[in-house]
């Protein structure tokens, strides 16, 4: 099975200041990880949309990393996926 997903945008609010781009090199290595270990959701099985997904708020310790955070948002997203 192939997949194809579109992320238009990601925000991250009540964050300190993240870079962006390494944010999403991290969310997206952690996403594409996921999806080779441990499959596609069947939640994907079939074509669908939607026009915004709202995450459970991260639990990140002080001094985490902007690909700490781009991990865990891929994780999240991965989770409400299943």
């Amino acid at each position: 099975m192939q997949i194809e997903l579109h992320i238009d945008e990601l925000a991250v609010v009540r964050s300190p200041a993240v870079d962006a781009e390494r944010l999403r090199a991290a969310f997206s290595a952690e996403l594409t990880r996921l999806f080779l270990e441990q499959g596609i959701p069947r939640s994907l099985a079939e074509p669908w949309q939607v026009d915004s997904v709202s995450l459970a708020p991260l639990q990140m310790r002080p001094g985490a990393t902007t690909e700490m955070i781009g991990s865990q948002l891929a994780q999240n997203l991965y989770g409400s996926l299943r």
